[in-house]
């Protein structure tokens, strides 16, 4: 298990694989943090930080205003949509939490399918 090891996500992960983002989350007060690309549907995760996530998604053809970041605590289920990279004034959104619902809701979305399998 290699702690900050950024990957691409753009299938629902297996259950092998969801045990070890609980592990790693542990060394985390369980989070683990990812970055979605609300138009290409996939997601980078196990970044130390959510510029890392979304300079690998932009190295894959992912484009910046479609980018958002979150905190996803496994074990317990739940997300936190907060990132530096959320504070984007001429979107719409003025702060790291992510405001705008529409957003929110694509990104949870893909969340949901790609790691909790929903």
């Amino acid at each position: 298990m290699e702690l900050f090891k950024p990957e691409i996500i753009s299938e629902p992960i297996s259950k092998e694989k969801f045990q070890e983002l609980i592990e790693i989350g542990k060394c985390f007060g369980g989070v683990v943090k990812v970055v979605v690309d609300i138009e290409r549907e996939i997601l980078s995760m196990n970044c130390e930080l959510h510029c890392d996530c979304a300079d690998q998604l932009v190295d894959n053809e992912s484009e910046w205003p479609n980018l958002w970041g979150a905190n996803v605590y496994i074990s317990k289920g739940f997300v936190i949509y907060t990132s530096l990279i959320n504070i984007r004034p001429q979107d719409n959104n003025k702060s790291d939490m992510v405001r705008r619902e529409d957003v929110k809701e694509k990104m949870e979305k893909i969340i949901n399918k790609l790691i909790f399998n929903k």
